[in-house]
């Protein structure tokens, strides 16, 4: 399968985006132990406007750029 440049550049703007969303600081309390993320929209959006693939690399790269950065 061979992804185009526009593929590859919204993927790595998606996952920027998604890793940087989903950080601690970024979300919104709502119970004990519970918070809105904007992570999850962003990951939603890329996915219905680019399809599941690049919806699928969103998530993955963008979870391990979190995971990277807040453990």
């Amino acid at each position: 399968m061979k992804l185009s440049t526009k593929t590859v550049v919204v993927i790595a703007i998606g996952a920027a985006l998604y890793g940087i969303g989903g950080l601690p600081m970024f979300g919104i309390p709502v119970f004990a132990n519970t918070t809105l993320k904007p992570a999850m929209a962003i990951l939603a959006l890329f996915s219905v406007l680019f399809g599941p693939l690049v919806g699928f690399l969103v998530g993955f790269i963008g979870h391990w750029v979190t995971d990277l950065f807040a453990g």
